[in-house]
């Protein structure tokens, strides 16, 4: 793979490197708390169906994260139009030569 940018600017082995390294912090104590739960030689007790069970798990968190994500996105589509049409001018107006002629005029209280 390549060094190429990315669209959020990181190169592409900086994203692999952080993924790998979060993986590999994560993997042992994950490992080892399944194996405090379920007990056994993983290698002798592991079945089709856990694996099934896994992927229906992460089946239904991806489904929930993307809704999640979608109303997030939403969000800040309304919140950046919303922005988009209520933000004040550049430049505040200038007020008419003959109003400031008469505040300074006005006596003072």
């Amino acid at each position: 793979m390549s060094d190429k940018e990315t669209p959020n600017n990181r190169p592409a082995n900086e994203i692999r490197n952080a993924s790998i390294a979060r993986f590999v912090s994560e993997a042992s104590d994950k490992f080892d708390k399944g194996q405090e739960e379920h007990g056994g030689c993983l290698d002798q007790t592991v079945t089709f169906a856990d694996c099934e069970g896994e992927v229906i798990d992460l089946w239904h968190y991806l489904q929930s994260l993307q809704r999640k994500v979608g109303m997030m996105e939403a969000s800040f589509q309304f919140l950046a139009k919303f922005y988009a049409d209520n933000k004040p001018d550049e430049e505040p107006e200038e007020e008419p030569e003959e109003t400031k002629d008469e505040e300074e005029a006005a006596p003072a209280d």
